[in-house]
């Protein structure tokens, strides 16, 4: 993957246009058949870690291969970020771990929080489903290991979940919609 990596960061640096383009694979899963998959995207690293932040949850080139391992697409990911509502504090890693525990979070996993032990890694996201929302805030995104669906298909692979926590100190959200977990 770090080679096709290189060699479309080359190929279409063009297009990719970035002052210090990032390599970041993602996505990694196996289908039913366990076979591998991931995705190839590029953000720039060339601002302070602020803007990099952004960049990397925004500001994408993604390439993406066929079934048949051949390049099918590539999405060039720019929202207008131009309306900005403020700049707010946020809460430590640890708060939003505390609020996680306590079931203050937001999933898709149709499952119930398999507890604490299950967390695996954190970190610090905009959830931005471009044709959804019109307003990005920061969340710490949990991934936390689904213990109904190990081993599902039998070839001894684990699951994950992804919890979302707002990142932004609660006393400067009001009349947050809860995400009801669908994409309609």
């Amino acid at each position: 993957m770090l080679t096709a990596a290189e060699y479309f960061k080359s190929e279409y640096s063009s297009l990719i246009n970035f002052k210090k383009p990032q390599i970041n694979i993602t996505r990694g899963d196996y289908n039913i058949y366990n076979q591998q998959s991931y995705s190839i995207e590029f953000f720039d690293g060339s601002g302070d870690l602020v803007q990099d932040i952004i960049n990397y949850n925004f500001n994408q080139v993604a390439f993406y291969c066929d079934d048949d391992g051949n390049m099918d697409m590539i999405r060039v990911f720019s929202p207008d970020l131009s309306e900005k509502i403020g700049d707010y504090p946020i809460i430590t890693t640890d708060e939003a771990t505390q609020l996680l525990a306590s079931g203050n979070f937001i999933t898709t996993v149709p499952y119930k929080f398999p507890g604490m032990e299950y967390v695996k890694k954190v970190e610090l996201v905009y959830r931005s489903t471009y044709w959804l929302d019109n307003t990005y805030m920061p969340y710490y995104k949990f991934y936390v290991e689904l213990p109904e669906l190990e081993n599902r298909f039998g070839y001894g692979l684990k699951n994950y979940g992804a919890y979302y926590v707002p990142a932004v100190e609660s006393e400067y959200i009001s009349n947050m919609p809860v995400w009801d977990g669908s994409f309609n």
